[in-house]
């Protein structure tokens, strides 16, 4: 799974603009945890092998740009995902109210929207919705749920309040 997300960041981003393989992994930190040097040349390599993205050496600097197969590459690989979202939707169907099922689609839709930031806290946000699913799935969340909402509740309201900070 962390091959497959870093694998599309990199294309995403080298489709915005050419940079070294040292940039790249420094752009990646943000999103969850550092790809090592040992992790990205090597990936580079292969979608360079692959015809994915082009080299080309300045001084000592390599600077990866995307080819046009590469773009195309890249255009499926979102549409795996767009079609990945719209089964999740589709599971979750029989288990939810139409205004559940509308929300969770309007949080995907901004998801995808402001995905640049997203992926920045995707740690954090990676551990929060596995926290809450535990708390699904466990055989306390009835006794448990008014605490959890109140808990996600105390959540937003602070984070709006960091918004009105700026």
């Amino acid at each position: 799974m962390f091959k497959a997300r870093v694998k599309l960041a990199v294309l995403k981003e080298l489709s915005k603009r050419s940079l070294s393989g040292y940039e790249l992994i420094t752009y990646l930190a943000g999103f969850s945890s550092r790809p090592s040097p040992g992790y990205m040349y090597p990936l580079l390599h292969d979608l360079e092998k692959k015809g994915f993205v082009l080299v080309k050496t300045s001084g000592r600097k390599k600077v990866y740009s995307i080819t046009s197969k590469g773009t195309h590459f890249l255009a499926s690989l979102e549409e795996k995902h767009g079609a990945f979202m719209a089964s999740m939707i589709k599971q979750f169907a029989p288990i939810s109210d139409k205004r559940e099922l509308q929300r969770f689609y309007s949080v995907v839709k901004k998801m995808q929207s402001h995905k640049i930031n997203i992926f920045r806290d995707m740690d954090a946000l990676g551990e929060f919705k596995e926290a809450v699913f535990a708390l699904y799935s466990s055989k306390v969340y009835e006794k448990k749920r008014n605490k959890m909402r109140l808990i996600i509740s105390h959540a937003s309201r602070e984070l709006r309040e960091l918004m009105k900070d700026d």
